[in-house]
This record gives structure tokens, sequence and C-alpha cells, in this order.
């Protein structure tokens, strides 16, 4: 990627020097390598594919230091109704309590699923649930009024979802992927790796007494045999290739297609009972979970509001006095029965500077910050710290009297673009940000896993696609980010409760814009896209001004869901093409955790990825998707671009 093989070897010297050989590659952020890249630019130019490695870095990106665009117009126009307003304070003991509630849910799966008779609980599968539980509306008053939760909204689901029953039974005997897209070793190892599982699985049938079973699934492995004996045959009589490869890699997909279309139904017809048990079991458990989180809010806010009567009441500046009154609301409250756990009021009876700390370790780009609270460490990159800080600033500081946005903020008409191009020098309250800190930090490692398996899900696109969406098609909002991986100053979230304070704006499934560009990145599980698909639809067909959606979705085919057929199909689609897989970006969604520390910044995606532009008339006449400009959008992701436009694309700009 560099202009020539002694700058690549004068980066790796310097990067060597300054991080030792096991950073002898480019550092996940690659302000580093500045200056050895002067006057290359991405605006404009048909940049070279990535491909075949992930140790590459883009070459965009080498010249960028990590960014976000905060100063950026903010032309949206949305129901005031769909916006999420009201802050609710952040509670890091309920959060701590949630954390380990889902913990135990994780761990009561792998021991369901070892039961069962798997190697293990799969991966995605309570994750899978979780990003479906987003799907539901949620605003802040069916918090308060009701029993659901803001991780689960919906817990009487999985029972009801097909997702947790799915991945359960993609395990039995051995999941094959819908879309075979492996090399012929890998193909080959998974051909005999399911046939070695199935007869495994076919001494479990034995003890089940499941006979018929059994001679069903016998007569596929003994054609799969036979067929694998047949090919070895012919290899000792030299019919092969000089590799070894006995047979073409079509033919291996069409044996791996029988095994997975005839052979693994009739273990799940068996196993289907039993993985019907476990989700009925985990549903128990996370309605219990729901019940504990809300009577443990409820005796908190109930402590609280006592402490303070008490307080007016006693109207005493004494401290043990203060402390005596303390004591007796904790135990009143642990008395109550109402939870086993105990110090329910330890975040009521002690300062919230006290009990959470934050340290910081490392230089420069490697530097983190932790955050302790009780016994639990949650650990932050020091860059993303430094941007929570500067959301935080734009929309949750409380402004001095004598502050200009101070006197925005009376009279409600706060400009948040101004405060963020040029910040005041009001302090925040630290002790504040911190709380919000650890919550929102806690929540998405809860979400995303200890081990960080749903990080994929979070990925995003990287900052010179932002840019270019932002000057050509006027995007200015994200519609699936967080406050770890936005680009702009507000976006729609997961979990608006905490987000809040950083600049969201709500569920994306709660917010109604009238008109505005935006760019719209679900994680790719079929529950949300599905979801997301038909809400565009209606955000389309409702809305009143000019209105834009840029979609990325993943390029599955085999077959397609029904995210892809219904956004191919309809009325609003202006322009389709594929970014070819491992000839595009992303930035990791694990950027802003310590794992992400050893890894990318920027990795390569192994799979196609989808863009759909969804406009309305109006939409398209004022954000039209020229050829122009959509060259220009391919360059940002690192698609290299041809005069002849070779990638496959369609355009629609008369449909209605």
């Amino acid at each position: 990627f560099l202009s020539s093989f002694e700058t690549m070897s004068n980066v790796f010297d310097r990067l060597e020097s300054k991080y030792g050989k096991q950073h002898r590659r480019f550092p996940k952020y690659p302000d580093q390598l500045s200056q050895s890249r002067q006057g290359c630019t991405a605006k404009g130019i048909n940049l070279p594919s990535m491909r075949h490695s992930i140790r590459h870095t883009p070459d965009y990106a080498l010249d960028r230091v990590p960014g976000y665009n905060f100063t950026a117009n903010y032309d949206v126009v949305a129901r005031p109704s769909s916006i999420f307003i009201n802050k609710r304070e952040p509670d890091p003991y309920i959060e701590l309590l949630r954390a380990q509630g889902i913990e135990r849910i994780r761990s009561r799966l792998e021991v369901l699923s070892k039961q069962l008779g798997l190697p293990s609980s799969p991966r995605a599968g309570l994750l899978r649930f979780l990003f479906e539980q987003r799907t539901h509306s949620l605003l802040q008053e069916d918090i308060q009024t009701s029993q659901r939760d803001v991780l689960l909204t919906n817990p009487d689901a999985i029972s009801k979802t097909d997702v947790l029953r799915r991945e359960l039974l993609a395990e039995i005997p051995l999941r094959i992927p819908m879309t075979l897209r492996f090399g012929w070793k890998q193909c080959w190892r998974l051909f005999d790796n399911y046939l070695m599982q199935t007869r495994y699985w076919q001494r479990q049938l034995e003890e089940l007494d499941k006979k018929e079973n059994i001679a069903k699934i016998n007569k596929f492995v003994y054609q799969a045999s036979t067929w694998k004996v047949g090919l070895r045959a012919n290899l000792r009589r030299g019919i092969g290739d000089h590799h070894g490869r006995h047979c073409t890699l079509p033919e291996l997909y069409a044996q791996l297609r029988i095994l997975r279309d005839e052979c693994t139904p009739i273990f799940h017809t068996v196993y289907k009972e039993r993985v019907d048990s476990i989700c009925k079991t985990l549903e128990q458990d996370i309605s219990t979970l729901v019940d504990e989180l809300a009577a443990a809010r409820r005796c908190l806010e109930d402590g609280s509001q006592k402490i303070d009567f008490l307080l007016v009441q006693h109207d005493s500046g004494n401290k043990d006095d203060v402390e005596d009154i303390k004591e007796t609301v904790n135990h009143d409250c642990e008395s109550c029965g109402s939870l086993k756990s105990e110090g329910i009021m330890s975040s009521v009876s002690k300062d919230s500077a006290e009990i959470l700390q934050v340290s910081q370790q490392g230089e420069g780009n490697l530097q983190t910050v932790t955050l302790t609270y009780r016994e639990d460490v949650v650990v932050l990159t020091k860059f993303h710290c430094e941007k929570l800080r500067k959301l935080y600033n734009i929309h949750s500081k409380q402004h001095n009297c004598s502050c200009k946005y101070a006197i925005q903020q009376e009279k409600g008409c706060y400009d948040k673009q101004e405060a963020a191009r040029e910040p005041c020098l009001c302090p925040i309250d630290e002790t504040h940000f911190a709380k919000c800190l650890y919550v929102l930090a806690r929540r998405y490692k809860t979400f995303i896993g200890d081990e960080a398996e749903g990080g994929a899900f979070h990925a995003a696109a990287p900052e010179t696609t932002f840019d270019t969406l932002r000057e050509d098609f006027g995007v200015c909002q994200e519609q699936f980010a967080s406050p770890f991986n936005c680009h702009f100053r507000q976006f729609c979230s997961a979990f608006p409760d905490i987000d809040v304070w950083f600049g969201s704006v709500g569920s994306f499934f709660d917010f109604e814009p009238q008109e505005g560009s935006f760019e719209t990145g679900p994680p790719y599980t079929e529950e949300v896209m599905d979801q997301m698909a038909d809400r565009l639809h209606y955000l389309l067909e409702n809305s009143t001004g000019p209105l834009s959606f840029i979609v990325f979705v993943p390029e599955w085919r085999s077959p397609p869901c029904h995210a892809l057929v219904a956004m191919e199909q309809s009325k609003y689609l202006r322009e389709h093409f594929v970014a070819p897989g491992r000839q595009h970006t992303y930035i990791s969604g694990v950027q802003h955790t310590e794992n992400g520390l050893g890894g990318f910044r920027y990795y390569v995606v192994p799979h196609g990825t989808e863009l759909f532009f969804l406009q309305n008339d109006a939409g398209f006449s004022k954000w039209t998707p020229t050829k122009e400009k959509i060259n220009r959008f391919k360059a940002s992701l690192g698609i290299s671009v041809d005069d002849d436009d070779e990638y496959p694309r369609k355009r629609h700009s008369s449909r209605r």
C-alpha cells in the first residue's frame, strides 16, 4: 500500500522500535503512518482492492486518524414523540445486577446444551435472541410502568420465537452453513466431521430407542461413506489431481447439501421436544431475572425517597445521624424479602465517587481506561473515553448560568452543532460522567459477551465512507449505531436509556423521521434485518418530505432472506450494487475494548455487502445517486473503480 518497499521497511522498523516485535504489523490506529503517505487521499482516486489478508490496513485509512464528525449539519425532521428525550439516571448497581443475571443465563444455556449432547452451547444463540429483543418498542414510560427490562424487552418471547431453537438444532449433528463458500480442504474436513458426529448422535438415538430414525440416517450415512471410499480407491489408482483432491469442489458441495437437507432434518425431528424444553427453562430464568431487576429498582427508588424524607424531617447536619438513617433504610430494604442479594442499598448509602474508580494505563493509542465498580472491571481505550466525553459535553453537560449555552437551554433553543464546534469551558460533573461511562461500558460488554462473541454484529463502515455519504448524499445520522462506533453526534441505538446521555435519539424501531438522509447498517441477523426492511417501507410510505436510506446488508442469497427480497422488489429502490467480499473493509465492533488493542481497527470483510438506496421521489430528486457519486462511494469503501463500471448494480430511477 505504501509508495515503495523502502518506505514500508522504514515504517516497520519504526513500529518495531516503538511497540516491539509483537506489533510488527499495522497498528490499530493508523495515525503513526500519516507522514509516509503525504498527498494521498481517497476522494476521486481508484484505490487498489482489499484482497488476500486481514493483516492489511486500508490504503485510504493510512492517512487518517480514527475520527468522527460531530459538527456536521443535522438536517433531520422527525415526529417529536418518536425522539427519546427523557433521561433516566443511570444506576451502576442495577447494571451490575443485570450483567450477573445475563451471565447466569449464559452459563445455564451452556449446561443445558451439554446435557442435550452438544460439546458447547451455540455462541450466537442467546446473542441473536437479545438482538431480536431490540426490535421491540420500549420507550421511557414503558420501562417505568411495566415489568419489562431495557435489555429484555419481551422476556416471554423465547419459547415463541425460532431464534434460539433454530440455533440449537443447527448444531445437531453438525452445523452446515446455508451458503457454502469454503475451499476444498475446508469442505472435505466439514464432510469428514459430519460423518463422525453422525455416528456419535446415532449412539444417542439408540439410547432413546429410535430405531426407525436410525434406519433412515444409516441410509444417507452409508451412501456418503460409500462415495468417500470410492474416491479413495480412485486416488490409489492414480485418479485425482496432484494435490490429492479426488473429487471436484461442486461434487463435494453436492454431498454436503444432501446431508444437510436430507439427513439433518431427521435429527431435528427427534430432538425438537428436548430443545423446546430448554427454551422453556430459559424463559423461566429470564422472567425471574426481569422480576429481580424490577424489584431492585423499586427498592432503590423507595429507599432513596425514604432517605430524603427522613433527612428533611431530621434536619440534622451531623454525619453520624445521617449514616444512622441510611443504615436504618438499608436494613428495612434488605429485610423486605424482595431480593436475596445483600447490600442492595449500597448505591444509595454510598457516594458514587467512593464506589466507582477510574484509572489509566499504557501510552498513546494503546492507552486504556479501567472502570472499577465493586469487583467488576471494564476496560476501554483512552481514545473512546475522550470521544464519549465530547459527546457528553454536547448533549448532557449542565452549563454555568453565565454561559451562552445555559441561556439557550433555558429558552429551548440549544444549538448542539455550535456546542460541538465551539465547546465552552464549563466543567462537567465528573462523578455523573463516570457513572454514565461505567453503565454504558458494562451494558455493551454484557450484550456483546465477555469473550466478544458479538463483536462482529457491531462493526461499522470506515470514516471515509461516512464523509462521502455526507458530502454526496446529505447523510447526517446513523440508524443503527452506538456511542462507541457512531460517526455523527446524533444516532439511533439499541439502548436509549443510557445512550441518550451521549446523543442517542432512541431506537430505530421507535424513530419516525419525516425527512432526512440516513445511513442504515443493521446488525447482520435475519430477525433484525427483516423487521428493518418492513420498517423502512413504512417510513417511506408515510414521509412528508425528502427521505433517503442507504442500507448496508450482507449478500445472503442461498437462500435470500426476506430483507433482501423486500428491498430488491421495493418501489422505492433507486440504486443497488454489491461490494465484493474481501475487497472492502469495516471497522471492528470491539474497537473500544481492551480486546481490540491486540487486533486491528479495520478488517477485510470476507463476504459480499449489498448496498441499497431507498428513496421517495423528493429524496431521489435531492440526493440522486449518479454514477460519479456511486464511484466515489465505492472508492471510500476500498473498492477499485473502473471506467466500465463492471460491478453488478441496478438502477431504478423511475420506479413508483
